[in-house]
């Protein structure tokens, strides 16, 4: 950080418990920090905050570890006027956070404001009590999830894209201010990445980012603490994967020569599936459609082998989750080039169902190119309601033809 050897005073922020906190005793080891103030809602009471102080102190810090809800500005102003003047505050550092994860269409108000609470909230409230104070850095801990997207975290998403604009706020008022958007970190660290399940990771690791390990992190956030920019995504990047996927964030292109051969592999794959359907029988297109279901399925949830997939397993029983089943829809969407609604896998809960509702629609859709439908039964969801109508599935190609006027008319219910 720069002229770190003048910082005598900062506060790190955070939400949940204590842990031995790497990023702190870097800090303090690295950038001259003498006076710390910590908080969190428990405070002393918090689990690892004796550790975490006596580390530090053995550090050669003075450390006060205090209790204080920081989204309300009335906690926080009070906590703010202990500072001594002899120590005056010099960095803040807002480490807070909170998950509360969903697809959009199931989120409720309450997730909405846990997460923006814990971010926008406790910004703000820093931002309003320091902002006449000499600060030489006001650094957000902040996710890559705001500018990359992450599936079934539009709140965690949003959230933190308010404290990568803050942060070019507070540098157009011409106040310190900079906003570090981490990726993941090894698991072994703790915190957020140490709550993810075995599918979070290899979702994430999906879009193009894989796990920082410890040191690698410090090494970024050295770096980058301090830098005139006001915003900076501090990640590990899977470069290979990057090239070989044709559905990661649009940021990642140039980052990497894509792979056009295994772009032009996918097209193909969609390409041949479609194709081969013509020329079978309606069994044969469900035990091809099947297939690559299987295919899709074991590659999403990490299994070698398509046929680890059971046909007749209902899809919660293979370890699919509501985010899981999201990117299988998209997947599946770009395969047959249909619009599939995204309880597609509730509907239709097992891959055999889920392959003969496909097949049932291409028919009713396209009759003259994988056969008539008059004999086929209707595609019925499985709480037994109402047929799901082709009517929902509409052709890729005419989606991305359609105005913004079509597309609104198209997304209306009914």
């Amino acid at each position: 950080m720069a002229n770190a050897s003048r910082v005598n005073s900062s506060m790190m922020l955070r939400n949940r418990t204590w842990r031995p906190s790497t990023v702190t005793s870097t800090f303090v080891a690295s950038h001259g920090v003498t006076d710390l103030m910590l908080m969190s809602r428990s405070g002393m009471n918090a689990a690892g905050a004796e550790q975490l102080q006596a580390e530090l102190q053995t550090q050669g810090a003075n450390v006060r570890i205090v209790a204080c809800d920081a989204s309300k500005i009335d906690d926080l102003a009070r906590v703010i006027d202990t500072i001594p003047t002899d120590a005056p505050l010099r960095v803040v550092i807002s480490a807070a956070g909170h998950v509360s994860d969903g697809t959009v269409d199931t989120l409720g108000r309450e997730q909405l404001h846990a997460v923006l609470r814990s971010k926008v909230d406790v910004a703000w409230n820093l931002h309003e009590l320091t902002r006449h104070l000499n600060l030489e850095a006001f650094i957000l801990f902040s996710s890559a999830a705001g500018s990359l997207g992450s599936p079934g975290q539009a709140n965690y998403a949003a959230a933190n894209a308010f404290l990568d604009a803050f942060a070019q706020y507070r540098q157009t008022l011409g106040l310190p201010g900079q906003s570090v958007a981490w990726g993941i970190w090894a698991q072994e660290t703790g915190g957020m990445s140490g709550r993810l399940s075995g599918n979070d990771v290899s979702r994430i690791r999906r879009t193009g980012l894989s796990q920082m390990p410890q040191e690698v992190g410090l090494d970024m956030f050295d770096k980058v603490a301090g830098s005139a920019h006001p915003y900076l995504i501090a990640a590990a990047f899977d470069a290979d994967r990057i090239a070989r996927s044709s559905d990661t964030p649009g940021l990642f292109h140039r980052l990497v020569r894509k792979d056009r051969r295994a772009t032009a592999s996918e097209r193909a794959t969609r390409s041949n599936l479609l194709e081969r359907l013509k020329e079978l029988d309606l069994e044969g297109q469900r035990e091809a459609v099947l297939a690559e279901i299987q295919t899709q399925a074991a590659d999403i949830l990490g299994y070698e082998d398509r046929l680890a997939i059971v046909g007749e397993m209902a899809f919660k029983d293979i370890g699919f989750d509501s985010l899981t089943a999201v990117e299988f829809r998209n997947r599946l969407q770009g395969i047959v080039e249909l619009r599939l609604p995204v309880s597609t896998v509730f509907d239709h809960p097992s891959p055999a169902r889920l392959a003969r509702h496909l097949v049932n629609v291409l028919r009713e859709r396209f009759p003259d190119k994988y056969g008539q439908s008059e004999d086929l039964e209707p595609a019925v969801s499985d709480s037994g309601g109402d047929p799901v109508m082709p009517a929902t599935t509409t052709p890729l190609d005419e989606i991305e033809a359609m105005d913004v006027d079509a597309l609104i008319d198209l997304a209306k219910p009914g």
